[in-house]
């Protein structure tokens, strides 16, 4: 494999740790783990958070995602889209609202 996508885990980041020695790249969505000891973003590719739509604290978690060891942060911000940032650059999009229709 050449990229995998991890959510939850309870395994004090012993997967990620060994994929990322392995070379493999790996991205996690750390905002599914409430465990401080499961939270770790070194090594990894990409990290995704989720902030809310509070600008400071999406902001915020982007630094600290990129300050602890990711090389690309993106971080859910509800209605007001997505922000990702690579500790250089960031970028924002916004979101289009839609009308949902359930089929049965």
């Amino acid at each position: 494999m050449d990229h995998v996508h991890i959510g939850w885990m309870d395994d004090q980041g012993a997967l990620r740790e060994e994929l990322c020695r392995a070379g493999v790249s790996v991205s996690q969505d750390i905002s599914v783990n409430a465990d401080l000891q499961n939270l770790g973003v070194t090594g990894l590719s990409i990290a995704f958070g989720s902030a809310g739509e509070d600008d400071a604290a999406a902001d915020a978690m982007l630094h600290r995602l990129i300050s602890e060891g990711a090389r690309l942060a993106v971080v859910t911000r509800g209605a007001k889209g997505a922000s990702v940032s690579d500790g250089r650059s960031s970028v924002t999009a916004g979101t289009q609202p839609i009308d949902v229709v359930e089929r049965g």
